[in-house]
């Protein structure tokens, strides 16, 4: 389906029945519907399926529902036992939304265009629109014929009120209607019918997904869904559990404390690999996006990183800025407004990657840039990898305005600042990005022998760093940032949005408050901003009276989304922050409030496997709801300041040692894989802090990658205050 993770909908819901003997209930349990009718219940999520498990009326039902390794398919195994001491005679029933809307989408309705066809016993679903770049097509098939069947929701779910059970679920039988311009949209409902002796269970598999629009592509796909799908499933099972094992594998915490470590292990890096090829892959791309997302995938995932980056480099101009969102499919259109921040995360992703894997080489790699006038990749304008991180960087530093600080151009990372741009308009927070991104590339320049470019790197953020300390001081904190009209943003004389989060906690880590002997007063000022569950992003939250000043960000409501919610991404700031003042227990304490296994179930209304965008802010009346649960900015962060609180720290030439952990923590364990070797490391509190490689004591706390050869196993022993 289109999945828009802004504006989330019921649609994609798989539902399930059973039917017997003139009485109908669902085979799971629905909230507040004959919930008490059920025992058995059981809801578990894995990484490449689930499970739902449920008995009534002796009836013991399982669904098991996988994502295929290769395939764009999801396979379902249904099984009903009877578990009493009699025939029983039934059908069961499924019913799900078929979405194969036009991309791009325009004024076509599905219906008008859309059609749902039966061949050799499987539904397929298609779109005729002749608009379509992107053609879409979609199938449901079982290993068994389907006993009845219907495409038309209206003929299935009955007219009128809307019942928990659907008319021909009631009626015991479907009506065979094909999918020919329904009202209510396309539907793959499916009738199986079983007679089950006592004690006995049968298992049915169905499988749904996406195929060929066109029909002789379209059958010979289907057929290798059959053979090698339908056969297999049990085996299935077992090989899909491989690509997720060696991502889980690649870096694995033992902690005491078991929440942090699922998170860690398997829950972040599930969501970071489902939002880089799902929620960041709508008609649209988001550039810094998708940059953010793959930097928290660099030790699961290093090719894939390194893929990812150099399609996502294709999207920069060569003046060094960046496209804020470039298309998924070709005819899709890029987003072309110049937020000044897209190109930067091209640093951070670079940064991350090259840091874990070593693999210098890819600097060389000539990408080429996007041409203004076509808008498609230039092949006869070229650099390098290391050339496209480094004219980002200039360009920031080059593009200046009031106080020559970051012009913000049509916006920053707080896009709904939407009435900031124009003219001279300055973002204070951009321009201490501006010198991280200095930092980071710094460091590299000096591994790759580019003493000169390291000299001029260091300038931009030894000046930058001198004119926000000049210019964005408001007393006790940093200001966002300067109007078109040279006018604060998030200072003390504003009536609303007086502190930011983000520029003050970016103005710590980056250095830029140490320069000035600031960080005490800025960490104080932070108080303010603080709740139980984080902290908001600004206070107090923008009304309609800010709207000339500030833009959209006044037309949200107080207290969601940018508006003074706490927003997960800038948290994760905050905690950076905290670790790179050395704060290990206070980042501890504080990450304990947005670790999703721990928050409280009565308040947020996110799974406690997904990290969630935002908590509703203290000034709305769902303060603490989660309302935006599968895509969040804030994973790469959370991974890597999880990473620097255990101490194995990637590096250029290899692994720093440095653990932060809480006080009460007296011993824990990683196993990782670092290019190809695979290290053993336990720690714990003791003396002098000494690391052994091996039972050899080392010299100073770095593994140098050349001590490390790739398909040897180490064990290491660190001793930490």
């Amino acid at each position: 389906s289109n999945y828009v993770p802004t504006a989330p909908t019921r649609q994609d819901v798989r539902d399930f029945f059973i039917h017997e003997q003139g009485k109908s209930w669902p085979m799971y349990p629905i909230p507040h519907f004959e919930e008490n009718a059920y025992a058995g219940f059981e809801c578990r999520q894995g990484l490449d399926w689930f499970k739902l498990a449920a008995i009534r009326n002796d009836l013991s039902c399982t669904l098991l529902v996988q994502v295929h390794s290769d395939l764009p398919v999801e396979i379902w195994k249904v099984n009903i036992s009877n578990d009493s001491n009699r025939k029983r005679q039934l059908s069961w029933f499924l019913r799900l939304p078929v979405c194969v809307d036009s991309y791009p989408s325009y004024y076509f309705v599905p219906r008008v265009v859309c059609e749902g066809l039966l061949e050799d016993r499987t539904m397929v679903f298609v779109n005729h629109d002749k608009n379509n770049v992107h053609k879409r097509a979609a199938f449901l098939l079982s290993a068994d014929s389907f006993d009845g069947y219907d495409m038309m929701a209206e003929l299935f779910d009955g007219s009128g009120g809307r019942s928990p059970i659907p008319k021909a679920v009631a009626q015991g039988a479907c009506t065979n209607s094909l999918g020919q311009q329904p009202y209510s949209g396309l539907i793959a409902a499916a009738q199986f019918n079983a007679v089950l002796a006592p004690k006995e269970s049968r298992t049915w598999t169905v499988v749904f997904g996406k195929c060929p629009y066109e029909a002789n592509e379209r059958n010979v796909f289907l057929d290798q869904v059959r053979q090698s799908v339908v056969k297999d499933a049990t085996e299935l099972a077992i090989t899909n559990q491989d690509p997720w094992k060696n991502k889980i594998q690649a870096n694995i915490i033992k902690t005491p404390d078991r929440a942090l470590d699922r998170y860690y292990n398997i829950w972040s890096k599930y969501q970071t690999r489902n939002q880089v090829r799902f929620v960041r892959a709508l008609d649209k791309v988001g550039y810094r996006d998708v940059l953010q997302d793959i930097a928290g995938a660099c030790d699961a995932e290093p090719d894939f990183v390194r893929a990812q980056l150099l399609t996502a480099l294709q999207y920069q101009y060569s003046d060094g800025t960046a496209l804020r969102q470039y298309e998924k499919f070709e005819g899709g259109g890029h987003d072309l407004r110049r937020y000044k921040d897209s190109a930067f995360w091209i640093i951070y992703a670079l940064d991350a990657y090259l840091k874990e894997t070593g693999n210098l080489d890819l600097l060389n790699v000539q990408v080429p840039f996007l041409s203004s006038k076509t808008l498609r990749p230039d092949s006869n304008d070229a650099g390098s990898v290391y050339d496209h991180a480094k004219i980002a960087l200039q360009s920031l530093f080059s593009d200046v305005g009031y106080h020559g600080l970051c012009r913000i151009g049509y916006g920053d990372w707080n896009d709904a600042l939407s009435g900031l741009g124009g003219g001279d308009a300055a973002s204070v927070w951009l321009s201490c990005a501006c010198v991280y991104g200095a930092k980071l590339l710094s460091e590299l320049a000096n591994v790759i022998g580019r003493i000169e470019d390291k000299k001029e790197i260091d300038h931009i953020a030894e000046t930058m760093t001198e004119r926000i300390n000049a210019h964005a001081w408001d007393g006790k904190w940093y200001v966002y940032a300067f109007n078109c009209h040279g006018k604060p943003v998030g200072s003390k004389t504003n009536a609303e949005g007086k502190i930011h989060l983000n520029v003050n906690t970016w103005a710590i880590f980056t250095g830029v408050a140490q320069a000035a002997g600031r960080e005490k007063q800025v960490l104080e000022s932070l108080v303010q901003l603080a709740t139980p569950v984080g902290h908001r992003l600004l206070a107090p939250a923008y009304t309609n009276a800010s709207q000339e000043e500030v833009g959209r960000i006044a037309n949200i409501l107080p207290g969601m989304f940018e508006n003074g919610s706490i927003y997960t991404h800038g948290e994760s700031f905050y905690l950076y922050a905290l670790l790179s003042l050395g704060f290990g227990d206070a980042f501890y304490a504080e990450l304990q409030k947005t670790l999703p296994a721990n928050l409280v179930p009565d308040i947020v209304t996110g799974p406690p496997h997904q990290q969630s965008n935002f908590f509703v802010g203290p000034e709305h009346a769902s303060y603490g709801a989660n309302l935006f649960s599968g895509f969040t900015g804030s994973l790469s962060w959370y991974r890597q300041c999880i990473t620097r609180m255990i101490g194995i720290i990637p590096d250029y030439k290899g692994l720093l040692i440095d653990p932060l952990p809480p006080r009460h923590w007296n011993e824990y364990a990683v196993k990782r894989l670092f290019r190809g070797a695979v290290l053993n490391v336990k720690f714990h509190r003791g003396g002098q802090q000494t690391v052994r490689v091996n039972g050899k004591v080392l010299d100073g706390n770095f593994i140098r990658a050349s001590q490390l050869a790739k398909g040897e196993t180490y064990d290491i022993e660190v001793s930490y205050m």
